[in-house]
């Protein structure tokens, strides 16, 4: 059950990405709007080049939340990463703005602390990413979820997550 839900999920986000792609517009002054929220700027294409490949960044709808927050609507997922700071480092170079990562409590995520590594590198600014983390389910409860969240922040090295 599992596996057939996986699937419809990432079917269900296939098809939702795939609408939201086909409702850009570009404007006279070449920015990318969608259809319905004209008003709406997302990041225009753009060629980066680093010594290995030439990389295009594709255009990225900004969701501004009701906190006045900017949240890009695509992100990197971190989990299951073989190499989490050569794949965070070249997510960002294509221009990834929001990073996804989780608790390392887990198996699955060991990002946080090559993402603090970049932001402490100075590689990317904080105030220019947008990153996200979980909780394990170990770690819910009161306690365990702040103690869990600390850790996650010492990680990271921020002092908060978005």
């Amino acid at each position: 059950y599992l596996f057939v839900a996986m699937v419809l999920l990432f079917g269900f986000i296939f098809l939702r990405l795939m609408t939201v792609t086909e409702k850009l517009i570009a404007t006279e002054d070449n920015r990318f709007v969608t259809n319905k929220q004209k008003d709406t700027i997302v990041q225009e294409p753009q060629v980066i080049k680093n010594k290995k490949a030439s990389l295009i960044s594709v255009p990225v709808k900004i969701f501004t939340l009701n906190n006045g927050q900017k949240m890009p609507s695509i992100g990197f997922g971190t989990a299951g990463l073989i190499d989490p700071l050569s794949s965070i480092e070249l997510a960002i170079k294509s221009g990834y703005k929001l990073i996804d990562s989780a608790s390392t409590t887990g198996p699955w995520y060991r990002s946080e602390i090559p993402i603090g590594d970049l932001l402490s590198r100075g590689f990317m600014l904080r105030e220019d990413i947008f990153i996200t983390t979980k909780l394990h389910p170990l770690d819910h409860g009161f306690d365990n979820a702040k103690a869990s969240f600390q850790k996650s922040l010492n990680n990271l090295k921020t002092d908060y997550v978005d």
